[in-house]
């Protein structure tokens, strides 16, 4: 098996601990690439390639170049996964993993959607908002590249009141109507409350220096 002229496009594979490699009679780089699914886009990284039969499970090894159109499948895959991470991270309340994705995205080439919308139509933010975790949504409406978009409408919703109390000293209007499909269609946090017959967020909406329309 050749070794690879460019590491930037190359595959990592770790093999485990169960499995057996390569099966008999089977090409080494024809069985690497098949678990292209299983590996990762890794730019920036330089390793000697080793040959497939010198391994031991556990190992990893920069085997293969990959075509352009692998390329861009295992380098969605990576971006992918990096956004689970983040908002999981969000999700938990893990300040010090999504403060390191956060330098992490702005100081390289990264390519994390910080916005990004999961199947049910919510941000990371949004995440963050619904769990309560107060400290990580402070930190969050605080880099510039975070859309406040719905923030208080999910955090009325769920009755987060000092989060959304939080979104309002940020100068987010009680009158704001919804954008995401999440919510109905111009629906405002404020007659999003009284629907929901919160008297807590009320109050506090009618409260705020926002100016609350008729």
């Amino acid at each position: 098996m050749s070794s690879p002229t460019n590491s930037t496009n190359c595959l990592y594979y770790k093999i485990p601990e169960s499995e057996s490699f390569p099966p008999d009679g089977e090409d080494e780089e024809s069985w690497l690439r098949k678990k292209l699914n299983d590996g990762f886009y890794a730019p920036k990284v330089s390793m000697e390639t080793i040959s497939v039969s010198s391994l031991k499970q556990g190992d990893l090894s920069l085997a293969i170049e990959l075509n352009e159109s692998e390329k861009e499948a295992a380098k969605k895959k990576a971006t992918a996964e990096q956004q689970q991470r983040f908002l999981d991270a969000c999700q938990k309340g893990d300040l010090v993993t999504v403060s390191h994705m956060l330098q992490q995205s702005s100081s390289d080439s990264s390519d994390l959607d910080v916005n990004f919308v999961d199947p049910r139509g919510f941000t990371p933010l949004q995440h963050t908002i619904k769990n309560g975790h107060e400290e990580l949504c402070k930190m969050l409406i605080g880099d510039k590249r975070i859309s406040i978009t719905d923030s208080l409408h999910t955090a009325v919703e769920n009755g987060k009141d000092s989060i959304a109390k939080l979104l309002l000293e940020f100068g987010i209007s009680p009158n704001e109507p919804a954008v995401s499909e999440v919510f109905a269609p111009g629906v405002t946090p404020l007659l999003l409350a009284c629907l929901n017959d919160n008297a807590a967020s009320i109050q506090l909406l009618l409260a705020s220096k926002e100016f609350i329309s008729a």
